[in-house]
Formats: C-alpha cells, sequence, structure tokens
C-alpha cells in the first residue's frame, strides 16, 4: 500500500502487480499479464478481462470489500477458450442496469454474445448465449455497450444487434437487427451524455440518435479536414461531465469537442450564446446549464411566450431563433426560462436578437 498525503489530504493507491491478486498472463510469460477491459457492478465489484491467462482464468473480479478472486468462463460444463478476449482495442465487457454482465466471445465453439446473469453470485458462468440464431448480424462480436435506456448494442463484424430485454435475452424478438448499418464492419460502439451512439467504422464515426433511428452526424478525415487523424477508427471514449469525445484510431488519438454533457444537478446560472444572437443565423442559441430534461421557454420582455423548446435531455438547449409559426423573431431583449421537469426548478438568463 503506497500512502501519499497532500495537505489535509491523505490518499491511500493499492500497487497491483498481477500475481498478487492472482491473475496469470500469456502462456509465453505468465507475468506479462494483459487487462483488456474494466467494469464496474452495481454491487461495487469491479470485472476485468485477463487476455490469454495461461492458468485459463480469464475473468478476474475486485470484490466491494476489497478481496480478489478469479474464474474460468464455463458455458455449462464447458470451459470457454482463453483466447476469446481481443489484445487489441476492442470493448468486451459491459454491465446493465440490472447488474448483468454482457462480454463477447470469439471461442470457436462458443462465438456470440454472453451473459453471466444478475451478480448477486460472483462466477463465471454462462446463462445465456447470444449468436445469429437469436438474432444478432453475425457471430464474430467486436464491441459491446448498454445505453442509458439499458438496451444492449452489439456490434459485429456485419452491423449491429440490439438486445431489448436484456433480461430474458432468448426470447423471441427480444433482439432487433439495426438495418441502417446491416453488413457494416462496426469496429467500437459508445454512448453519450444524451444517449446517442458513436459509432466507429472502418471508414470513419456515424454518430446514432437516441433511437438509433437517424444518423445525426458523421465523421471522417475529409470531413473534419485531417483533425480526424484515420477513418479507421477502433476505439471511441466520452468524458460525459465535459461532452469530449476521444476516439482512437492506429495513427494517433483525436479528440471532439460537443454539447453532450451531463445536465447539472441543481439549476446555477444558465450560459446563453451567442450573445447577441444575429439572424440570420448560422447555427443555433445554445442555451448550457440546465439539469436533466428541462424544458426552455422564450419569452418577450413583456412576458408572452414566444417558444416553448424540450431540451434533448443533458446540459444543453437550443433555439434556432424562430418563434411557434417558425418565423424568426424581430430584434429585441428575449427572457431564456428554463424549469425541470415537475417545475420546481427554475433559472432565467437574457439574449439579445439583432435582425441584419
Amino acid at each position: 500500500m503506497l500512502e501519499i498525503k497532500r495537505g489535509s489530504v491523505d490518499i491511500d493507491t493499492s500497487l497491483v502487480f498481477g500475481r498478487n491478486v492472482g491473475m496469470v498472463g500469456l502462456p509465453v510469460n505468465p507475468d506479462f499479464i494483459v487487462v483488456t477491459d474494466v467494469v464496474c457492478d452495481p454491487l461495487g465489484n469491479e470485472w476485468m478481462s485477463v487476455n490469454q491467462s495461461q492458468s485459463g482464468n480469464i475473468l478476474a473480479v475486485r470484490h466491494a470489500d476489497g478481496q480478489w478472486t478469479t474464474h474460468e468462463l464455463r458455458f455449462g460444463a464447458a470451459r470457454v477458450n482463453t483466447l476469446f478476449f481481443n489484445i487489441f482495442l476492442d470493448r468486451f465487457l459491459a454491465v446493465d442496469a440490472r447488474g448483468n454482465l454482457w462480454g463477447g466471445s470469439r471461442d470457436l465453439t462458443y462465438k456470440g454474445a454472453f451473459t453471466l446473469g444478475n451478480l448477486g453470485a460472483v462466477n463465471g458462468t454462462i446463462s445465456s448465449l447470444i449468436t445469429e440464431q437469436d438474432g444478432l448480424p453475425s457471430n464474430e462480436m467486436t464491441t459491446i455497450v448498454v445505453d442509458r435506456d439499458n438496451d444492449v448494442w452489439v456490434g459485429t463484424e456485419k452491423g449491429i444487434g440490439i438486445i431489448l430485454d436484456p433480461n430474458d435475452p432468448e426470447r423471441p424478438g427480444a433482439i432487433a437487427l439495426y438495418k441502417p448499418l446491416n453488413g457494416l464492419v462496426v469496429n467500437t460502439i459508445a454512448v453519450d451524455a444524451l444517449n446517442r451512439k458513436w459509432v466507429g467504422t472502418p471508414d470513419g464515426i456515424i454518430v446514432l440518435s437516441a433511437d438509433g433511428i437517424q444518423v445525426v452526424e458523421s465523421y471522417t478525415v475529409a470531413s473534419t479536414e485531417g483533425k480526424l487523424i484515420s477513418d479507421d477508427v477502433r476505439s471511441i471514449a466520452i468524458d460525459s461531465r465535459t461532452g469530449t469525445v476521444y476516439i482512437g484510431t492506429l495513427k494517433g488519438l483525436s479528440s471532439l469537442t460537443t454539447v453532450a454533457a451531463d445536465p447539472k444537478p441543481e439549476f446555477d446560472q444558465l450560459t446563453i450564446s451567442p450573445n447577441p444572437y444575429l439572424l440570420p443565423a448560422t447555427g443555433e442559441l445554445l442555451i448550457d446549464g440546465l439539469v436533466e430534461n428541462s424544458t426552455v421557454k422564450i419569452l418577450s420582455i413583456d412576458g408572452s411566450l414566444i417558444r416553448e423548446i424540450p431540451s434533448p435531455g443533458g446540459r444543453v438547449g437550443f433555439w434556432d431563433g424562430n418563434d411557434r409559426n417558425g418565423n424568426a423573431v424581430a430584434s429585441g431583449i428575449y427572457l431564456v426560462v428554463a424549469y425541470s421537469p415537475d417545475g420546481g426548478k427554475v433559472a432565467t438568463g437574457k439574449v439579445a436578437v439583432v435582425r441584419r
């Protein structure tokens, strides 16, 4: 245990060297331990995948009480091959809102998405194995994530399958095939604070709406003028506190600042930009500082309602400068009033609109 003192704050940091907690590494060098993913479940257990463990224990768990255990991955009485985790950038572990651990198997016999079921008992026994026969576009999995509606998105080499019922994934109709990307190689999927899906492919990034129906953005090396280093996107990580998206490629790392940031727990102060807002505009007015699922009202200075706008759900909302009839508003000072779904929390601001 390493103890660090900074002023009046004591920080205890555990130094974990694999073998001292039971992890065993690669067959060619058991002391070389490659952990490919880490997820936390609602019980406070931290699950890790150990690549190609010589012992066959490819799941390691740091329990909520600080104790460690390692486990084989078993399907019935059979042990799943220890090569099931890819050493590269794929993400193969996820936990849903009910505490079910999900993963992806590359075993020659047991390929597909699997769940260990609810983690009240920590073990490595697969309760359900989901394959093409159940509705996945392919058994060759590349990634798995859980979105904010508790749907499980499975990326494969031939598109995306969505498990709509994580508690009973093998029932008929529990899996939806995402048809717009059917047949497309999916390298990775990430979910932002607005529940949009960022899909990394060999040909760039496709951003899907929260319900997955629409493509809301796409990014390539050409469309970003080289800010995206490579079109072959292998991993995406999102800092939902700031809305920053980090994009991993074999040529390096790119980052993108977005408006998809977590909502505020309480209203503080609205930040409105640009202010003044010039019409016609090249972009929408940004209203920052919202609580979850806020509604925004635009009022004239005498209190008349000009427009009511639901926010996308996160920290920001938008106004295009139009009234309820779709007409651009006149020059003047407008009040911006944001309130929570129950109306108990309110924040206000002002914007000057200038017609050019």
